[in-house]
């Protein structure tokens, strides 16, 4: 059996419009949103169709979704107010890791995201195709985040 590892890497700025016109978030509201996600993703990640908390953990959840129609069983882990890990422990041919960190630099907020994926069996041609399907879909799942979280904290501006 080829095992095949991918990675992404993207950092964005929380709030990288300064024109007044979109609410800006602050640390707390980034982490309330993830908070949200954890519990269900699917308004965060428009490849989750499905999202069931499975065990409440003292530092996290153990939960169930349907990603891109793949079962996948992941333990979560809550690092407050900074970062939180996604292990995917179960079900799914796409095994690996997923970080999603709130960190700060010269007093601007950011949120990285990092995948560290290993999918089994796939030819080179597929192994292409593959990370590139995966790198576009992690990637608009991370803007989605982000949009979803300003839309919460424009409803509760109101």
């Amino acid at each position: 059996m080829h095992i095949v590892q991918i990675k992404v890497q993207k950092t964005l700025p929380i709030n990288p419009d300064k024109s007044g016109t979109v609410p800006s978030l602050t640390r707390n509201q980034v982490w309330e949103g993830l908070l949200l996600k954890v519990y269900d993703a699917r308004p965060f990640v428009p490849l989750i169709t499905r999202c069931e908390v499975t065990e409440e953990l003292e530092n996290g959840i153990v939960r169930e979704i349907i990603f891109d129609n793949m079962p996948l069983k992941e333990r979560i882990i809550l690092y407050p107010k900074e970062k939180i890990k996604f292990i995917r422990v179960g079900f799914g041919e796409e095994m690996g890791t997923i970080w999603n960190v709130i960190f700060e630099q010269r007093g601007e907020l950011f949120m990285q995201f990092l995948f560290e994926l290993e999918i089994a069996n796939l030819t080179h041609q597929e192994l292409n195709e593959y990370k590139e399907r995966r790198a576009t879909g992690y990637l608009r799942a991370v803007q989605a985040t982000i949009d979803h979280l300003r839309e919460l904290a424009s409803k509760n501006r109101q």
